[in-house]
């Protein structure tokens, strides 16, 4: 995959790549971070609500055995605390994500790629170093292949991603060496080794017209 499918996959275009290459971020990536900053929130309502069923499940189990009390505050004693841990890892990564939207700066690696699933999660690994993605963006990356990553350093989240040996898709061209003495023109002749144009017969007669 290119570098236009890369901009597709992960949302940021030129304009953005250089500001990141200078370790910043751009207004139209906290845009994009933002929204997905929803998008997440709505992965922490659903283990909320996971917990919320499984909490439930149990409560009727306990109802309909007739549980004892110290049954009862057992259950508390599990729901309670992980709906607590939950909680607060929510709150601290928001908290980490908005500071680092403001102060806008970002780090950046370069690496080797490869990509595998981790409990129902694409991960890009990038040299020593994994990140979660969505199967759009492993699927715009090659194993195997190497990338400069621009990342969210506490957050762990990629704003841009380039193939490294490309410079803004322009491939540098080969030069090419020619021999003097091996240069022919038509119609005036040939170089010498001396870098001489001598006429042949052909350019002394246009000479003379």
């Amino acid at each position: 995959m290119g570098r236009k499918a890369l901009m597709t996959a992960f949302e940021f275009n030129e304009h953005d790549l250089a500001a990141n290459r200078l370790g910043q971020l751009t207004d139209a990536q906290r845009d994009v971070l933002r929204s997905t900053q929803g998008e997440r929130g709505a992965v922490w309502w659903g283990i909320y609500l996971t917990l919320g069923a499984f909490a439930a499940t149990l409560c009727g189990v306990l109802l309909l055995k007739g549980a004892s009390t110290q049954e009862w505050l057992l259950l508390l004693s599990i729901v309670i605390p992980t709906a607590l841990l939950i909680s607060l890892l929510r709150f601290g990564r928001v908290r980490i994500e908005r500071h680092e939207l403001q102060q806008g700066q970002i780090s950046s690696l370069t690496g080797t790629a490869t990509t595998h699933v981790e409990i129902n999660q694409m991960v890009l690994r990038v040299g020593n170093k994994s990140f979660g993605v969505s199967p759009g963006q492993a699927k715009a990356t090659e194993d195997g292949q190497s990338y400069t990553v621009y990342y969210l350093r506490r957050s762990n989240v990629i704003v841009a991603i380039e193939p490294v040996g490309e410079s803004n898709g322009v491939v540098e061209a080969e030069t090419l060496v020619i021999d003097p003495t091996q240069v022919e023109s038509r119609v005036l002749g040939r170089l010498t080794e001396d870098g001489e144009l001598v006429p042949d017969e052909v350019g002394s007669q246009l000479k003379r017209v």
